[in-house]
């Protein structure tokens, strides 16, 4: 009878806890802690870097509009000049400018008047365009290399000429030891220029 009693107690309790765990209001469920995503620095672009200067000759060289007037530098060996100290500006007529000259123009030329027509060219110092923007009217007298040579620089606010020969197309080209400007014509030395009218 003892046993039974026990048995039936233990049978009771295992019931009664039974009961109060289906009856117990379950526990909310905490979300795991979020995974910390490292922060990520944004990527640094390298500053793009200015193209380095060659001088006179090689901006020449390797821009590819200027065959003829680097043949003409070699006939008339004035190479040095332009790859000098300067500092110089020079007026480079392209190769379209050239090609626009009264057929045999340049026939027939001695290496000294060759000379000339490139130093025809050349400024000594260095003359930009804001130079002639903040001075619409400058003339260039006792500048150039070739001397007696002068020209008169003139700017509306949209083109740039020299004289009544040329326009500037290109401006500002920096060398380390100058500046081009781009023109469309060639300018010729008074002698040559009568040769061919």
């Amino acid at each position: 009878m003892k046993r039974t009693s026990w048995v039936l107690l233990f049978a009771g309790l295992v019931g009664c806890v039974a009961l109060l765990a289906a009856c117990a209001t379950p526990e909310p469920t905490v979300p795991p802690e979020p995974t910390a995503v490292p922060f990520e620095q944004p990527t640094e672009v390298p500053p793009t870097e200015a193209p380095l200067l060659e001088d006179l000759l090689v901006t020449l060289q390797n821009d590819g509009r200027f065959s003829k007037l680097l043949e003409l530098v070699a006939v008339a060996g004035v190479t040095d000049t332009l790859t000098g100290m300067g500092p110089l500006t020079l007026l480079a007529p392209t190769d379209d400018a050239f090609a626009a000259l009264p057929e045999g123009t340049l026939d027939g030329l001695t290496p000294e008047e060759v000379a000339d027509i490139l130093l025809a060219h050349l400024i000594s110092g260095t003359v930009l365009s804001a130079d002639i923007a903040a001075a619409p009217e400058m003339t260039l007298e006792g500048v150039t290399l070739k001397e007696g040579t002068s020209y008169s620089i003139t700017s509306d606010g949209l083109e740039v000429s020299i004289g009544d020969m040329a326009k500037v197309i290109e401006a500002d080209k920096q060398c380390t030891n100058g500046v081009i400007h781009v023109i469309d014509a060639v300018l010729l030395p008074a002698a040559e220029a009568e040769a061919t009218e």
